[in-house]
């Protein structure tokens, strides 16, 4: 059998992968490199020629050619070697645009020769063998998709239209969304109908430098979102590709391996042992390079075709160009559905789960968490009319759901279960939720403590649904809210409008696909809302080293007392680990000579000492923190969510003394 001779232009990373797959292929003969940069040909492999140019090397005695080189060169190279009568393969994508594809296309045609853009995703064992799984019914028919790529990258290969217009989620989609695309068609085996895109303009000195988003819609009526972003720093909630069936759903992690739950349960696939990065690049690339030889050999096109290739760089184009309906249909319906495949993906929501839900319908905790993952996910939902806490139980043993959404004070009363019943409980149970209010800690600490789960906290705005969340897995961490979930971008703003430092109080501004328009009929409100197409939450809060954030309060809530900022939620926090206090809030009280003051409203297990409330506050807070007045209340007000009103709160006397 006489070899297949083959060449490689461009000798950087990805080239010398190409090589060694080329190497260890039977039947193929490596004959030569080409790169400009000479530094790069001093580590060739025995007998492999180098050459500093392509044209010398495409004049060469080679049958077939790898083109590893930026996207906006191969085209002009992948043409002449075709001409030449070359075998060609390039890395994804295809071309910076459908011109330069189809021109690859005609030229391919035109020479007979194979055309083939490497999909390294589609020789991957853990996205094969899901594949395979979902064509053997395991979770159903898909119902929905959540694909996320989240990479250490920095700006590629930006095209022209993206450095002019600015179009954010531009460089990502070329790189990571094409491949997205393109396994979102192979799994659901469907065409795109619609495409909607959103994308957060790339902000610096942060973790991301470029992020987007894409909305589809597939002909047979599934809906996907593509989350797609740079990051300076590798993101903790990374998630890869997720697939909502009716019967259950799959989560493949790339380089890792796979979960399945069906109705049978939850089972877990771990397939890879190799840790260097390089290992597991080169079982997707030797996957492709072993298909691209074998069609040469058996004269077939290869798998996927490059007019597959080009049919995903379509979609990447309606994203990036605005031109959105693929099939002449609106994707207006299609962005409703972005918090909730956040959600669902972030927090392995699926078919297999049950929701007890016993929030008001009228609050996005409800509606756009509760309802919308019931829908999209297809588990089986109990809604409560309310939460009755004598009742709880109850609710918990008949309905044994593994999935349950609270606010603050349903935890608190959750804490008078007794022990042996809030454990019988935790044993079903998968994921305790909390949002809406600030979740005290010792109550998180105490609940962990009762029910044997650590509470998930989050962050989100009736103008915003979800932005921020702890992890489902890794640290849950007391007090924060988390991560920013996967296409909300986050700045926190100090009161000089710059960019806060890790530790430092600042104002939330978002951006994302996740953000309204703006307050029906308000004009006013909604400029003063927004700022450079941020929005402006009103919330405070602070960021950790490691990127943790956490809520410091309203902006309206905030104490001015003698020029010194006080945040009432440290005050609270404190006083809410006291073992006579269950409920504690704080607010700012008007003091002729400092301005305000901080006082303290609070609800106690029978009696208190105030004066030793007091010691214990100067023991542990700065002096001007310390609460002038201690209010002993039988409730906080609050409305239907659990939220403290504190405009509702009876107003303290003028005298400094503990009440």
């Amino acid at each position: 059998m006489i070899p297949l001779r083959v060449g490689v232009i461009g000798y950087g990373y990805t080239g010398k992968i190409h090589a060694q797959a080329y190497l260890a292929q039977a039947g193929v003969r490596l004959m030569a490199v080409a790169d400009s940069q000479s530094a790069r040909l001093d580590d060739l492999p025995r007998g492999v020629r180098a050459y500093p140019h392509y044209g010398d090397l495409i004049e060469s005695e080679i049958d077939a050619v790898s083109i590893c080189l930026p996207t906006h060169l191969h085209c002009k190279i992948a043409i002449e070697a075709l001409e030449r009568g070359k075998h060609v393969l390039i890395e994804k994508p295809i071309a910076m645009n459908l011109e330069e594809a189809h021109g690859m296309l005609r030229a391919a045609r035109a020479a007979g020769r194979a055309l083939y853009v490497g999909m390294t995703h589609r020789f991957y064992p853990e996205l094969r063998e899901a594949k395979k799984l979902i064509d053997d019914g395991v979770i159903g028919s898909i119902v929905a998709c959540h694909d996320c790529a989240l990479e250490n990258l920095g700006f590629l290969d930006l095209p022209p239209w993206y450095l002019e217009r600015k179009c954010a989620g531009g460089g990502a989609a070329l790189t990571s969304g094409i491949h997205l695309v393109d396994r979102l068609r192979w799994f659901t085996g469907d065409e795109v109908k619609a495409v909607a895109g959103a994308a957060s303009n790339p902000y610096f000195g942060a973790d991301v430098e470029d992020i987007g988003q894409m909305f589809l819609r597939f002909r047979g009526g599934i809906s996907a979102q593509i989350t797609m972003a740079f990051m300076r720093e590798p993101h903790p909630l990374v998630c890869d590709l997720q697939v909502i069936g009716r019967r259950g759903s799959i989560t493949v992690h790339t380089w890792r391996g796979y979960e399945v739950w069906s109705e049978s349960g939850r089972r877990e696939r771990a397939i890879y042992t190799c840790e260097a990065h390089r290992d597991k690049v080169l079982v997707g690339i030797a996957g492709e390079i072993g298909e691209f030889c074998a069609s040469i050999f058996e004269g077939r096109a290869p798998w996927p075709s490059a007019e597959e290739s080009t049919r995903a760089l379509e979609v990447i184009m309606a994203y990036c160009c605005e031109t959105p309906h693929l099939d002449g249909d609106s994707p207006a319906a299609l962005v409703y559905t972005a918090n909730a495949l956040n959600l669902l993906t972030c927090w392995q929501i699926n078919a297999a789960d049950r929701l007890l839900l016993a929030l008001p319908l009228f609050h996005v905790h409800a509606l756009g968490n509760g309802l919308h993952c019931w829908l999209l996910s297809g588990c089986r939902m109990r809604l409560l009319e309310r939460f009755e806490h004598q009742k709880a139980a109850g609710e918990f043993f008949d309905f044994q759901p593994t999935l349950f959404f609270g606010v603050p004070t349903i935890y608190t009363r959750l804490l008078e279960t007794a022990p042996e019943t809030a454990r019988a409980i935790g044993e079903h149970m998968r994921l305790f939720v909390s949002g809406s209010a600030p979740l005290p800690a010792q109550v998180l600490e105490d609940f962990r403590a009762l029910f044997g789960h650590t509470i998930l906290e989050r962050y989100g705005m009736t103008e915003t649904l979800m932005n921020i969340s702890n992890p489902y897995a890794g640290e849950r961490r007391q007090g924060s809210i988390g991560f920013p979930l996967p296409g909300v971008s986050v700045r926190l703003l100090n009161a000089e409008g710059q960019a806060a430092a890790p530790g430092e109080t600042g104002e939330v501004w978002l951006k994302g696909p996740n953000i309204f328009a703006g307050y029906w009929g308000r004009a006013e409100a909604t400029e003063a809302a927004f700022r450079d197409g941020w929005f402006r939450t009103g919330d405070l809060a602070t960021v950790s080293p490691d990127g943790y954030y956490t809520l410091s309060g309203r902006m309206s809530d905030l104490i001015i007392s003698s020029g010194f900022n006080i945040y009432p939620r440290e005050i609270e926090e404190f006083l809410m680990e006291q073992p006579e206090v269950t409920e504690a809030a704080v607010a700012g009280a008007p003091d002729g000579l400092k301005g305000e003051v901080p006082v303290a409203w609070i609800v106690v297990r029978g009696e208190f000492d105030p004066s030793e409330l007091e010691t214990r506050c100067r023991a542990k807070l700065a002096s001007f923190k310390v609460p002038r007045a201690f209010i002993r209340v039988d409730a906080l007000p609050r409305n239907a969510l659990g939220k403290v009103q504190k405009h509702l709160l009876p107003r303290p006397g003028p005298t400094r003394a503990s009440l």
